[in-house]
C-alpha cells in the first residue's frame, strides 16, 4: 500500500482548555512530537504540535524551533510540518519569538524554511515580524520580507513597504528593486519615483484592495496565485524580455507552450532546427524553455516505417528502401550560444530528456542524467535550507486552507517511463528545491532530486542577488553600490507538464515555472 506522506493540518491556536498546560506539560508535548517524527506519524506529531501551541506564548515557538533545527534526517514532509506549525502562530509573544530567532539566525537553513513557510501567515499581527526583520539597513531575509507583505493584501503591508522604499530610494540597492517590483506587480502599473508612488497610495489606499479581482477559470495555479504574482505575471510584457520556447519537428513529449497560453504568458515557439540556424535568436530573450523532445537523427524517406525504441522511448525507423537521416537536436554551436546566454544573465528551464540533449551537456560539472528511471509515483518534498526559497513560492501551498503551507496532503510526484534521474555534481553550487527520499531509496542515494536549479559563474547557488552594500556611517546620504548584474539561472524539472494526477501535484510544477519566469524577467530588467 502506498504510504502517504503528510504535512501538517493547520494549527488551531486558539482551544479550549487542554490536557496540556504550564512547563511540564509543554515538556511531555515536545517528547511526544520527537517520538512522533522518529516513528514517522505524521497524525501523532499533528496533536503534539497541536497541544505545544494552544497556551502561545514565547516558550512553545522556541522549543518548536530547537525541535525543527535537530529534526532527523529523511523525515522531510514531518520536518515542514513542524515549521509549518511554527510559522502560523498569530499572538503577540510566539512572532516576538520567532522574530528574536529570524533576526539572530538570519543566516541559517531554518529561517529561510521558516520564512517560505511564512507565505501561509496571512494575518494582520505579522506584520510587525516583517518590520522587525527589515528594520536594519541589511539583512539576509529582507528580500523574503518584501516577497510576505506583498503577499499579504493588506493596507498596513503597504505602508511598510513605502517606508522601505523611502529609505532606500536613490540606493540602487537589490532591496529597492524588489520593493518597486512588489508594488508594481500589486498594483499592475509603476507609478515611477518614491514621491509618485507615495502621491498614488495616499489617494487610493482605503481603496486599493477593496476589491480582489475576481479568479480566472483557465484551470491553471494562475487562478490560485496571490495577487503580486499574479500581477507580476501579466506585467510579463510589458518589461521587455522574451519568452522562448523551443521544441522539437519530429517528437514532443511535452508542449509547455500550451501550459504558457493557459497562464496568460505571451511567447514565442522556434523549432530546434531553426534555432541553431540563427545566431540571433536569444536577442531579447529573457527566459528559454525547452520541451521535453526526441533528439537526434530521424530517416524521412517517404517510405520509411516509424517505430519507437522500447529501450529509450525515442522513434526509429523500422524498415525503408533507403534512408534520409536528418538531424533533431541542438547543435554544439546552439548550446554554446545557451551557455553564453545563461553567462550573461540569461535563464533556462529544462525538463526530463532535457537533461540528456542540453542541461547535462552544456554544465556537465553541476548536473548530469543518471539512471532511467521506471513509470510511477513518488513522494516529493522542499528540501531543506534553500539559498533563497523565491523559487518555491506558492509550493506545498493549499488554497483551501486560506494559503496555509500547514495543510495536511498526500504529495506524488509522476515520472514518466524512462526518465533520466538527475544526479547533482557540485552540491556546493547546486540547489536541489524539491526531493524525493523513495527516489533516493531506489538510486543509492544518487538520483534523489526532483527539480533543481544553479547559476552558473557563481560561487554558491542563490536566486539572490548576493551583492555586497556599503554601509552608512551617517551624515550626508551617500548613494550606494548598485547591485551586480543578477547571474543567470538554469532550472531542471524531472517528468512533464500534464502528467501529475492531482491537481496540486500538477500546481507544483507550474508554480515552478511561474517563478521561474518572474525570476527571469527581474533579472533581465536589471542587467537592462
Amino acid at each position: 500500500m502506498r504510504r502517504r506522506l503528510l504535512l501538517a493540518a493547520p494549527v488551531v491556536l486558539v482551544l479550549a482548555s487542554t490536557a496540556f498546560g504550564g512547563a511540564a506539560d509543554l515538556k511531555r508535548a515536545l517528547e511526544q512530537a520527537r517520538a512522533a517524527a522518529q516513528a514517522n506519524d505524521g497524525d501523532a506529531l499533528d496533536r503534539a504540535l497541536r497541544a505545544a501551541l494552544a497556551e502561545g506564548g514565547k516558550p512553545p515557538v522556541r522549543a518548536l524551533l530547537e525541535l525543527a533545527a535537530a529534526f532527523p534526517a529523511q523525515r522531510e514532509p514531518l520536518y515542514w510540518q513542524v515549521v509549518g506549525g511554527v510559522a502560523s502562530v498569530t499572538d503577540r509573544g510566539g512572532l516576538d519569538a520567532l522574530g528574536d530567532f529570524l533576526l539572530a539566525s538570519s543566516d541559517a537553513p531554518l529561517a529561510r524554511d521558516v520564512m517560505l513557510a511564512l507565505q501561509g501567515n496571512r494575518s494582520a499581527e505579522v506584520i510587525e515580524l516583517h518590520r522587525r526583520l527589515l528594520r536594519p539597513r541589511s539583512g539576509a531575509l529582507q528580500a523574503l520580507a518584501v516577497d510576505r507583505l506583498g503577499e499579504l493584501e493588506r493596507p498596513e503591508a503597504v505602508d511598510l513597504l513605502l517606508e522601505v522604499l523611502k529609505r532606500e530610494d536613490g540606493s540602487g540597492s537589490a532591496l529597492e528593486r524588489r520593493v518597486r517590483t512588489t508594488l508594481t506587480a500589486l498594483f499592475g502599473e509603476d507609478m515611477g519615483d518614491r514621491l509618485n508612488w507615495e502621491g498614488w497610495w495616499a489617494q487610493h489606499r482605503e481603496t486599493a484592495f477593496g476589491r480582489r479581482p475576481e479568479a480566472g477559470s483557465t484551470g491553471t495555479v494562475k487562478d490560485q496565485l496571490d495577487r503580486a504574482r499574479g500581477g507580476g505575471l501579466a506585467s510579463m510584457s510589458r518589461r521587455g524580455g522574451k519568452v522562448l520556447v523551443l521544441r522539437g519537428s519530429v517528437r514532443n513529449f511535452d508542449e509547455i507552450e500550451k501550459v504558457l497560453e493557459r497562464l496568460g504568458v505571451r511567447h514565442e515557439v522556434l523549432l530546434k532546427t531553426a534555432f541553431n540556424a540563427d545566431p540571433a535568436a536569444l536577442d531579447g530573450v529573457a527566459a528559454l524553455i525547452m520541451n521535453c523532445s526526441f533528439f537526434g537523427t530521424v530517416c524521412r524517406c517517404r517510405t520509411c516505417k516509424p517505430g519507437q525504441d522500447p529501450k529509450s522511448r525515442l522513434p526509429v525507423c523500422t524498415g525503408c528502401d533507403t534512408h534520409e537521416l536528418t538531424p533533431d537536436a541542438l547543435d554544439q554551436a546552439a548550446i554554446d550560444r545557451i551557455k553564453a546566454f545563461v553567462d550573461q544573465g540569461g535563464c533556462v528551464f529544462t525538463e526530463d530528456y532535457g537533461l540528456r540533449e542540453l542541461t547535462g551537456k552544456a554544465w556537465s560539472d553541476y548536473v548530469v542524467p543518471g539512471a532511467d528511471l521506471p513509470g510511477g509515483d513518488v513522494d516529493y518534498a522542499p528540501v531543506r535550507g534553500q539559498a533563497d526559497p523565491s523559487l518555491l513560492r506558492g509550493v506545498l501551498v493549499h488554497a483551501a486552507d486560506g494559503g496555509s503551507m500547514t495543510a495536511r496532503r498526500s504529495s506524488r510526484w509522476k515520472i514518466d517511463d524512462l526518465s533520466p534521474s538527475i544526479v547533482v555534481k557540485d552540491a556546493a553550487r547546486v540547489q536541489v528545491l524539491l526531493a524525493s527520499e523513495e527516489l533516493r531509496a531506489r538510486t543509492d542515494g544518487k538520483g534523489a532530486a526532483v527539480a533543481v536549479c544553479f547559476s552558473p559563474g557563481a560561487s554558491t547557488t542563490t536566486t539572490d542577488d548576493g551583492a555586497a552594500r556599503r554601509p552608512r556611517t551617517g551624515g550626508a546620504r551617500r548613494r550606494e553600490e548598485p547591485a551586480a548584474p543578477r547571474p543567470g539561472l538554469v532550472l531542471h524539472v524531472l517528468s512533464h507538464f500534464g502528467k501529475q494526477q492531482s491537481q496540486s501535484d500538477e500546481f507544483t510544477l507550474q508554480n515552478l515555472l511561474v517563478n521561474f519566469l518572474l525570476e527571469a524577467q527581474e533579472r533581465f530588467a536589471a542587467r537592462r
